[in-house]
């Protein structure tokens, strides 16, 4: 695995602020804004914020190491650059690369929108005589998969896709299937998320999707919104026979996934649908073969909105049905980092990796007091509004199950993806 989030250039630092209980997004002073280019008359408006999280080393690039030209390289989408590095980062950390393998390499991947680059770059391009045609390549997103595999020499299947916000985990679900037809024996999934310029703040608007002072509250009666991150991510996938047979380090094992849409069961096309995300939820638990019961922790899409939240939860008591109070718990990255868009369901993934090798849960930022619109009452479901250690669950005759935790990520336009992932199985002693 590999990522760059708000306030972590690696995924040691990543993991050092969840167990630390930092909250990584960035607040600007008025100096830093209007350096950034943002109007002396907007930091006097009472609704603007100043807080982001900031896309860490983003104006760093090895062009010469990837093979590109310095005047290619300016061009490249700057998230493009950084998803090049992470892919070749999860690798190394995997223990892998394309040079000399007869594996084959599949590439799976996403990225934000970036307007303001692309207007910007293609400005450029037709400036320069013959660069149009090249410029439109470089710095469009939904090259990025096949550029990689291009500079890495990745032989497999290169896909770019967009769903939104769940566009890496719907990412890692494609993987999956790739893997177990054999389209590709190693994959390679994740995405970016980027805004630019990405050290601004925002305006806050009443009823809207941020927050008023730059905090997420996932689940909290106090929740008002989220606040926008920055970072990318990437995830190594193998089947697990293989993996096991290789002597490969494995954080978790992909017990089983899903992804699906919510139709027209919702109030609009932005709205989220319970029914929706029940739905996928039940589908990745029976591809799983697991019961709810057997989880004990789910790392949720938690935006900390006023509709969001509440829809959520509800869809998550659908899906797990009456159980013991307080034995499952549920948690949000983005109270730490900010929502990533399309790279917020690979890093909350990456973040259920951690849980799950290292058995601690860290603390859902920001949550003191339950949100009255919300009930959990009748449901296993608790916040874990303190770092905590993972409850291993039992079945029905007492023997210990393997720690089993979910992962979902929920896109605008409604397609909806959900992870479960299982501890990794001990590798056997050498005969």
């Amino acid at each position: 695995m590999a990522g760059r989030f708000p306030g972590a250039e690696n995924l040691d630092a990543f993991w050092s602020n969840l167990v630390e209980g930092v909250d990584a997004v960035s607040r600007f002073t008025d100096e830093e804004l209007i350096a950034a280019g943002v109007a002396p008359k907007d930091l006097g408006d009472e609704n603007y914020v100043p807080a982001r999280g900031v896309f860490p080393r983003l104006e760093s690039f090895d062009s010469t190491f990837f093979n590109y030209t310095p005047a290619d390289a300016s061009m490249l989408d700057p998230q493009v650059r950084a998803l090049h590095e992470e892919v070749y980062h999860a690798l190394e950390d995997a223990g892998y690369s394309a040079e000399g393998r007869s594996e084959s390499i599949g590439l799976f991947l996403g990225a934000t929108n970036n307007v303001p680059w692309e207007s910007h770059t293609l400005r450029t391009a037709l400036s320069r005589s013959g660069m149009l045609f090249a410029g439109m390549q470089l710095n469009d997103k939904d090259f990025a998969a096949t550029r990689i595999a291009y500079t890495l020499g990745l032989k497999g299947p290169a896909l770019a896709l967009h769903t939104g916000c769940s566009t890496s985990l719907v990412a890692v679900d494609m993987a999956c299937r790739y893997l177990w037809t054999g389209a590709c024996q190693i994959a390679v999934a994740g995405g970016s998320g980027l805004t630019l310029p990405h050290r601004r703040g925002y305006r806050y608007q009443p009823n809207m999707i941020h927050s008023p002072d730059g905090r997420c509250r996932a689940f909290d009666k106090s929740a008002a919104g989220t606040v926008e991150g920055n970072g990318a991510g990437a995830v190594v996938l193998k089947r697990l026979e293989t993996a096991l047979r290789d002597g490969d380090r494995i954080y978790a094992l992909i017990k089983g996934s899903a992804t699906n849409n919510d139709g027209n069961r919702k109030v609009g096309y932005a709205a989220p649908s319970i029914e929706g995300q029940a739905e996928v939820i039940r589908k990745a638990h029976r591809v799983a073969k697991v019961t709810p019961a057997q989880l004990s922790y789910v790392e949720t899409h938690g935006t900390g909105t006023a509709l969001g939240d509440p829809i959520e939860v509800e869809a998550l008591r659908k899906a797990f049905g009456p159980g013991p109070a307080g034995t499952v718990g549920i948690g949000s990255l983005k109270s730490n980092i900010g929502h990533l868009d399309t790279a917020a369901g690979v890093a909350s993934l990456i973040k259920a990796c951690k849980i799950v090798e290292s058995g601690t849960v860290p603390e859902s930022l920001h949550f003191e007091e339950l949100n009255p619109v919300i009930s959990l009452d009748g449901s296993p479901f608790y916040v874990v509004g303190r770092q905590e250690e993972l409850r291993r669950k039992q079945s029905p005759a007492q023997h210990a199950l393997p720690v089993r935790v979910g992962v979902s990520a929920f896109g605008i336009g409604g397609t909806n993806a959900h992870v479960v992932l299982e501890e990794a199985p001990r590798p056997k002693p050498p005969a």
